[in-house]
């Protein structure tokens, strides 16, 4: 075939190949190439070319003037909508005519959400969410507790596949932290600052600081929404629950009623979705079980030289606590449920009166709690012989204990949820004492 000839024909496969493009007009004037992927009442979805990336955007049918399928004369103009009805007094319902360009998804990353596979549910949704937003529109992703934590350095992500593939990893990087607290109506609250399209929370509705009640949390809302320019964005609300679990302290149909206030206040809604629950695992040996499903505690004492002792009778003059709570690391209690958890040290007279009381700070890791403070018993002068004695000099990082002259008990108290954990040691006197008032190890037995 001649070169000329040759050179016409691919000039007319090139442009039956243009001719056969579809063509979609919006009423702006715009116009696209591309494929006409769905036609509906309502919308429109289009594949067409964006920045030299394939997309597929979803037209309002009232944005749209006209569409031209191939080399078809074009379709004719939609039928105009009917007029609209009398405009109704004004409230504070939702704009929803306004399309969703950007949207902001809160993660609860708090301690609650370890019990069982909540977080993962949690996941689950938020690939689930993603996967029905397509461009033009936005998303920014946070987890949360008491601060937030945003994914991409909050960055706003294109809800494509390469995306959505990246979605699990990044908040699994983040994780849910076993310790952590969490304030749900702050995080609304800065949400709601963002006069975004659209906000999703997904957690499962335990608030364990700052705003914790129904009454606060509408009355914040309330206020933001009456300040001048604020934007009354709706809240849609994912309520993740176990409906098989059970968890010392917790109330679901409190937090269902908290999340829907959230809900109504905004113009949002409520979507409960189920997690499972993690398997059954073995017991652990040496753990006992106590009343309400929980694991009673383990007391362990620890010498100067951070040697373990077990002696039932006090010999050492300074220690240092840790509990270990399996209840805790087992996830029959998770630790903002807690509120009331406190550790104590009392000692008590041969008689059974208390002779001094301490209430220690401790600091939690991973199922165990750390007093921060060594512990010094001492025993006080006898004040019928040697007359009053001056007060200790408190020493930063130390806890005094004062001991009872004639023996008696000491005993350490770790509290939660109102149950009480107590270890027990014998006091005998008379007790040879160090220069400092202290119990001798070397001679105290």
């Amino acid at each position: 075939m001649p070169r000329a000839l040759l050179a016409v024909v691919l000039c007319l496969v090139g442009f039956v190949g243009l001719a056969l493009a579809d063509t979609l007009v919006l009423v702006n004037g715009n116009k696209l190439e591309g494929k006409l992927l769905e036609q509906k009442d309502e919308t429109v979805l289009f594949e067409h070319v964006l920045s030299g990336v394939t997309v597929r955007t979803s037209f309002k049918r009232a944005d749209v003037k006209s569409v031209a399928i191939g080399d078809v004369a074009p379709a004719p103009e939609p039928a105009p909508a009917p007029a609209p009805a009398p405009a109704p007094a004004k409230t504070d319902a939702p704009d929803t005519a306004k399309e969703v360009r950007e949207v902001l998804i809160l993660v609860d990353r708090s301690s609650s959400m370890t019990i069982g596979l909540r977080f993962d549910a949690a996941i689950d949704e938020v690939e689930k969410l993603v996967a029905t937003l397509h461009e033009p529109t936005r998303f920014r992703l946070t987890l949360f507790d008491v601060k937030p934590r945003p994914v991409m350095e909050g960055s706003a992500l294109v809800p494509n596949k390469a995306t959505r593939d990246k979605l699990r990893g990044w908040m699994v990087a983040i994780g849910a932290d076993p310790e952590a607290f969490t304030d749900v109506g702050a995080i609304v609250l800065s949400g709601l600052e963002r006069k975004v399209d659209q906000i999703y929370l997904v957690t499962d509705g335990v608030s364990t600081r700052g705003l914790k009640t129904i009454d606060e949390v509408t009355k914040a809302i309330a206020g933001h929404l009456a300040r001048p320019h604020a934007k009354k964005t709706p809240v849609q609300v994912v309520f993740v629950r176990g409906k098989e679990e059970k968890v010392e302290s917790e109330d679901p149909d409190g937090a269902r009623g908290f999340l829907k206030a959230i809900a109504d206040a905004t113009g949002g809604s409520l979507r409960e979705v189920d997690s499972n629950a993690l398997p059954k695992a073995k017991p652990q040996g040496g753990l006992k079980p106590v009343g309400g499903g929980g694991i009673e505690p383990e007391f362990h004492f620890f010498d100067d030289k951070h040697g373990e002792f077990f002696q039932k009778e006090l010999v050492a003059a300074k220690f240092d606590i840790e509990i270990d709570d399996p209840a805790i690391r087992a996830g029959k209690l998770v630790l903002e449920y807690a509120s009331d958890l406190s550790i104590s040290i009392r000692t008590f007279t041969k008689q059974g009166a208390e002779y001094d009381s301490q209430k220690l700070p401790f600091v939690y890791r991973k199922g165990t709690f750390a007093v921060t403070k060594k512990i010094v018993a001492v025993r006080t002068w006898d004040e019928r012989r040697l007359g009053p004695r001056k007060a200790d000099t408190p020493e930063e990082g130390v806890q005094y204990i004062k001991l009872p002259v004639d023996g008696g008990t000491l005993e350490v108290v770790y509290t939660r949820l109102g149950k009480e954990s107590r270890h027990l040691f014998l006091i005998r006197a008379p007790t040879p004492t160090t220069e400092g008032g202290g119990v001798d190890p070397s001679q105290g037995r």
